[in-house]
């Protein structure tokens, strides 16, 4: 019902979902290029925050209808889209997930170092 369309070559975007039990699970690969957004009427309330006649109410309405509304942002805001197979948890502990789109190795020369997934203990999910 809702889609946040920004600048990017692939034409990938943020968008609602019914599905909403989803966010629940860990591994999160399930939408076909686009992101999913948890709370997308939040998103949208902050996205429009210096535009006063987008209320939430206002926002929630044109959800609700039947008729599609594109709103233009004022000022663009940027959007980082991050992807981390290895990042720190609770305690520090190191949590590593599976790399999915394969991009582990390029990083990996990048970095010059040598680094071996058979040392470290892994927590796939």
């Amino acid at each position: 019902l809702v889609k946040f369309i920004f600048p990017n070559e692939h034409f990938v975007f943020l968008h609602d979902t019914p599905s909403k039990s989803l966010f629940n699970r860990d591994a999160r690969t399930f939408s076909s290029g686009c992101i999913c957004v948890e709370n997308p009427s939040e998103l949208a309330e902050l996205s429009l925050a210096d535009r006063p006649e987008w209320t939430g109410e206002k926002i929630a309405a044109v959800v609700e209808g039947e008729k599609t509304q594109t709103v233009h942002l004022t000022e663009p805001i940027p959007v980082l889209l991050l992807y981390w197979t290895a990042f720190p948890g609770k305690a520090g502990i190191c949590n590593f997930r599976e790399d999915v789109y394969d991009r582990d190795p390029a990083v990996l020369d990048a970095l010059g170092d040598e680094f071996s997934l058979r040392e470290r203990h892994i927590e796939q999910r």
